[in-house]
């Protein structure tokens, strides 16, 4: 009896529970549903994770989202992390180009 060997190909996609998910953040690939054998969809490439999308996703009763490995480092918050130091963040660096005087491109 001779066996074959199959190699599985590895997906680029990793299981991440979205109360970690870092707002936002451009998504360059589709998110989907962790936890559906189907590949739902749940938010496109070129959008941009906003807390409303995480609430939608909440109220539809997902609590695990695929995410590209592209996007994985950008769109995971780190331990202890939370979206509120995230903000406001943003808000000292939007803060901080003003008043130097450059535009930001996020608008």
């Amino acid at each position: 009896m001779v066996a074959k060997i199959i190699k599985q190909k590895s997906s680029p996609y990793s299981a991440l529970n979205i109360d970690r998910l870092r707002t936002g953040v451009k998504l360059q690939a589709p998110i989907y549903d962790a936890e559906s054998e189907k590949n739902i969809l749940l938010l496109a490439s070129g959008k941009t994770v906003t807390n409303s999308t995480i609430q939608n996703l909440k109220k539809r009763g997902i609590r695990n989202v695929r995410v590209h490995e592209r996007d994985l480092l950008n769109l995971t918050l780190a331990p202890g992390e939370s979206q509120s130091s995230t903000s406001s963040l943003r808000l000292r660096s939007q803060q901080a180009r003003n008043r130097a005087g450059g535009v930001s491109a996020d608008r």
